[in-house]
């Protein structure tokens, strides 16, 4: 991808402050403890676990977010909200990945590829994935763990994700709180202008990012366009951004 814009800034959703990447989870920590408690109108509101996650790109780190989510949320809640904001294009398929435990490692150390394709049981695979997506968060990980997601397993977007923190508070299940997100990075076409377009022809080849005079002159034509938005599937399959 071409030169980007250093450092990595994004937007408080709180507080509408701007912070680096870096500064941001330490912001957030004290403006979250700051926000009043909504009016429950004389009833008594459920308190539930609610975790802090942070979101990036696995390879694109320029992209990322900062969401709550109640830990008794569904892992499919989660899936739907990155799906709106960052990824869907064409109704592919995704999964939550979670570090392997050492003993799986050490099975499967020294096997041969034709060994392990031999057990290789897709069936079980989607039952495993859906029994995921249909878990709660807090089932499955803690204040510090670190854990993967992949959407379309062709060509495929992967974030990483890890739980920074916990709190008390009053949310719904089910609900995702976008804290913060990062402002577009820049991106430069070849002759220096800020890129408005990427060919989907040679993107692969980690070129063709395109301001709209440049464009106008590409060699594989506009109808491999695709526009340059703030997403880490930027410029992939035909994806061209969240829906209004």
């Amino acid at each position: 991808m071409a030169k980007k814009r250093a450092p990595l800034i994004g937007t408080c959703e709180l507080c509408g402050g701007q912070f680096s990447k870096a500064a941001m989870s330490r912001h957030l920590s004290k403006c979250v403890s700051q926000e009043s408690v909504p009016s429950s109108s004389g009833r008594r509101r459920k308190l539930r676990d609610v975790f802090h996650l942070r979101v990036e790109g696995r390879y694109l780190t320029e992209f990322w977010l900062h969401v709550e989510i109640a830990a008794e949320s569904e892992f499919a809640a989660l899936d739907h909200f990155l799906r709106a904001i960052w990824l869907e294009c064409c109704g592919h398929c995704s999964a939550f990945r979670f570090p392997e435990p050492a003993a799986a490692r050490a099975a499967k150390k020294g096997r041969s590829l034709e060994a392990l394709f031999a057990d290789f049981d897709m069936d079980a695979m989607i039952r495993k994935e859906q029994e995921i997506m249909d878990s709660p968060l807090g089932s499955r990980v803690k204040v510090g763990d670190v854990f993967d997601y992949e959407y379309d397993f062709g060509s495929t977007t992967e974030l990483r994700l890890k739980v920074l923190s916990r709190r008390d508070g009053i949310m719904k299940r089910n609900e995702v709180r976008l804290l913060a997100r990062n402002l577009p990075p820049e991106i430069l076409c070849q002759c220096g202008q800020p890129a408005e377009w990427v060919c989907g022809n040679c993107s692969w080849e980690l070129e063709g990012w395109l301001c709209k005079k440049c464009g106008k002159r590409h060699p594989c034509g506009d109808e491999m366009f695709l526009p340059v938005v703030n997403s880490p599937r930027v410029g992939v399959c035909a994806y061209c951004g969240p829906e209004a």
